[in-house]
């Protein structure tokens, strides 16, 4: 029962969260007072991160067919509610509810309470009754109960496995508000998500804005290196631990990273980054930034996790360090969701 009751708990933390972060950044994109629904055929359906996609031929009001999209959550939310990737496929008829673009383009959001709310469904288009409500059993997402050992053979802390985006505590992430400097609170002002790169232009997501992300991470540990897996765009951060110098002096989004052993963690030093939003609602890092991010087990006494602690500094944007950090349940058998962005239709 204990069990249960937590991961209850985790589910709603993890729902939560997403919501918070989803519904900031989409307020400025999406009427999100406003339901609107539109029905067609199903032209394709993407169940990729970093948002499911859905794309239909809706009849307008001139008869005229016009490609609609809608988008939604990452996968890791709709496998909590059932979905897969399967759930829809092209020449299906469907009827969706979500909100409309501010932009005026063909484009709906659907979120959480659509979702779990039986109002997205699957329609027969000659008279207009219901073939299914698109839902599907929710998978057994438990986290292991089996814990493995603390050390490694050779002493180092054994942090292998996969680990769910679902965590212990109130909220997926901590991270203490930032204090930004001028420079940093003025571009924090400016801030326009409707014009975050990461969105206009399916940018690709460097160290800055994943290390902290709402996905699922994957440890390997080897003699002389470590591989950190994200799930929120599929990459992969090879760190040697023989603190090798970076091969040249330019600045990437992945930036330049050593990792090494500290009692019962994992640190890893980064640097030689671009400038980067940490996330949807901007908070933009300098390429001046430093990032020391601090790995090590946290179980309880059921369950296998990691956590994280993170440490932003940067003397541009900040006028002190930047603290954040989660706490994530190690499960077996998860695949990651392939990645796949989609730009947005702005009419």
């Amino acid at each position: 029962m204990k069990t249960l009751n937590l991961l209850i708990l985790f589910l709603f933390s993890a729902l939560f969260a997403f919501t918070l972060n989803a519904h900031h950044a989409a307020t400025a994109t999406f009427d999100v007072d406003l339901d609107m629904e539109i029905e067609g055929f199903v032209r394709e359906f993407s169940f990729r991160n970093p948002h499911i996609t859905i794309k239909l031929d809706v009849l307008n009001e001139d008869r005229e067919l016009v490609e609609w999209t809608a988008t939604a959550p990452a996968v890791a939310g709709f496998r909590r509610w059932g979905w897969t990737a399967e759930m829809i496929e092209p020449g299906q008829y469907v009827r969706l509810v979500g909100r409309k673009s501010r932009h005026g383009g063909p484009m709906i959001l659907i979120e959480n309470p659509d979702i779990n709310g039986g109002r997205l469904l699957e329609i027969d288009p000659n008279d207009g009754s219901l073939i299914r409500v698109l839902e599907g059993p929710k998978p057994d997402q438990t986290p292991d109960v089996d814990v493995p050992p603390l050390k490694l053979s050779n002493g180092l802390p054994n942090l292998n496995g996969t680990y769910l985006a679902i965590a212990g505590g109130s909220d997926l992430n901590i991270r203490t508000t930032p204090q930004f400097s001028d420079i940093g609170q003025a571009l924090q002002n400016n801030w326009d998500p409707t014009q975050d790169p990461a969105y206009t232009e399916c940018a690709t997501q460097g160290t800055i804005r994943v290390i902290d992300a709402i996905q699922s991470v994957r440890v390997t540990q080897r003699e002389d290196y470590v591989i950190i897996a994200q799930e929120t765009n599929n990459s992969q951060r090879l760190i040697y631990l023989d603190d090798r110098a970076p091969s040249s002096s330019e600045h990437t989004i992945l930036g330049h990273s050593t990792g090494y052993y500290d009692g019962d963690a994992f640190v890893v030093e980064t640097s030689n980054l671009l400038a980067s939003p940490v996330n949807g609602r901007g908070n933009i890092l300098s390429d001046q930034t430093t990032i020391v991010e601090r790995y090590s087990r946290a179980d309880d006494d059921e369950n296998s996790a990691l956590s994280v602690d993170i440490t932003y500094t940067d003397p541009v944007n900040l006028s002190a360090p930047w603290k954040g950090g989660w706490r994530k349940l190690r499960i077996n058998d998860y695949e990651f969701a392939d990645t796949e962005c989609y730009l947005p239709d702005r009419g």
